[in-house]
């Protein structure tokens, strides 16, 4: 569920076309994007997450599990075009960091309302698919 936030921007970090878009110069190695940013934008889509579970819970509360995951949803929908069309590292990591806050919601709301709305006999591996 949450496989390009949490993972897979490590590995896209690596790609060439990644590296040629945000490189930076570094003296005696070259055109490299550089250690801190990697780790930056690791963690900024898991810190945008942790901050939409502290905005969920009050959220779901006032509007329901059903509405909550829409908002999310719609949210994760919008938010990623920050990344998509970013021109810089800085608007990559307000990318990252507005694309958590989303999965953030579904963390939290999916797993529950799931929980309510599927069948008995399909609760535990649906569930468990997340």
């Amino acid at each position: 569920m949450e496989s390009y936030d949490t993972f897979l921007i490590g590995d896209y970090v690596a790609l060439p076309a990644f590296r040629k878009a945000f490189r930076v110069y570094v003296e005696g190695t070259g055109w490299v994007l550089p250690t801190r940013w990697q780790t930056v934008l690791q963690q900024a889509g898991q810190l945008g997450a942790l901050v939409g579970i502290f905005i969920c819970g009050p959220l779901t509360n006032r509007v329901g599990y059903r509405w909550a995951t829409i908002l999310g949803l719609v949210l994760m929908n919008a938010t990623i075009l920050i990344s998509f069309f970013a021109k810089s590292l800085p608007v990559v990591l307000i990318g990252q960091l507005c694309e958590g806050i989303p999965w953030g919601f579904l963390i939290v709301n999916v797993p529950a309302y799931w929980s309510e709305v599927v069948p008995l006999a399909l609760r535990g591996a649906a569930t468990a698919t997340l």
